[in-house]
């Protein structure tokens, strides 16, 4: 009998192994999703001699509502639910939450009422591109982002806040243009400003989920203000990181990026050398 048994667990095995994932998105109308995004970011930059860390550490939560589903496409509202953000260095410790009606009145909520409005529908496509947006009557934001301080600083920290423009991924797009088995590669091109790369590596495909793992680098030379003052950030970035996909849908489950930096501030003449290191947790449930 275990002559027989181990040769069909064995062809079993291969086949899981073998078997081909579609690059498809299934979305069902009246699908609710839910989006948590964590941030942990280090900034340590070095002027006269002295260390200086910047920690900042971000929580926001969208949601995602399958309005409808016609021929693959499928409409979705998408709205901010809450922000949560904590601020330590350059002597200075704050705190926000978007659903503390104090902290909504202060200044941060002001800096923050922009980007928390940012309620769109958008048409997606079965291959998880954004095929059309439109903003809500009362939505602030336009497609790319904003240019105020408030909103330079939540895209610089992965948050997804920026409202999308046709030709855009969705959070749940993950999955190259064709299908895709253990030991599949593929290259992505970075955007927002930077150049550069991941390249994806599936790792395993289960009965229930696909797995990723990503390394990449990219390089950006990007300018803000701060405190009346323009700033001109270069930095050269190491990506590592790991993917989970529900393999029915193709919906991205979880994501765990690591990005590692290092590069020059200028800023009134001077060039301050910076490291940060920063670790985006996106989860998605309801699935």
């Amino acid at each position: 009998m275990k002559k027989v048994f181990l040769p069909l667990l064995l062809v079993a095995s291969i086949a899981v192994q073998a078997q081909k994932v579609s690059n498809k998105i299934g979305f069902q109308k009246g699908q609710k999703l839910e989006v948590t995004t964590q941030v942990a970011s280090v900034a340590t930059q070095e002027m006269m001699g002295q260390t200086m860390d910047v920690n900042v550490a971000a929580t926001l939560n969208h949601s995602y509502d399958v309005e409808d589903v016609t021929g693959g496409n499928a409409v979705i509202e998408h709205k901010v639910k809450r922000l949560q953000l904590s601020f330590d260095g350059m002597g200075q410790s704050q705190k926000f939450d978007s659903e503390n009606e104090a902290d909504m009145k202060g200044d941060m909520g002001k800096a923050a009422e922009k980007s928390i409005k940012n309620k769109y529908t958008m048409t997606v496509a079965p291959d998880g591109k954004v095929v059309s947006v439109k903003a809500d009557d009362n939505n602030p934001n336009t497609p790319g982002g904003g240019d105020d301080m408030m909103g330079q600083m939540l895209s610089q920290l992965s948050l997804g806040l920026d409202m999308p423009k046709a030709g855009d991924p969705t959070p749940f797009k993950i999955l190259p243009a064709q299908e895709v088995a253990k030991g599949s590669t593929w290259t992505d091109s970075l955007t927002n400003g930077e150049k550069g790369f991941n390249k994806y590596t599936v790792t395993d495909v289960t009965a229930n989920e696909v797995l990723l793992d990503l390394v990449g680098q990219s390089a950006s030379v990007k300018k803000q203000e701060m405190q009346g003052m323009e700033l001109t950030i270069t930095m050269n970035t190491k990506n590592t990181g790991k993917v989970v996909l529900d393999k029915k849908t193709g919906i991205m489950k979880q994501r765990t990026t690591t990005s590692e930096g290092s590069g020059i501030v200028e800023v009134a003449g001077q060039s301050v050398p910076i490291t940060n290191k920063i670790t985006v947790t996106t989860t998605v449930s309801g699935i």
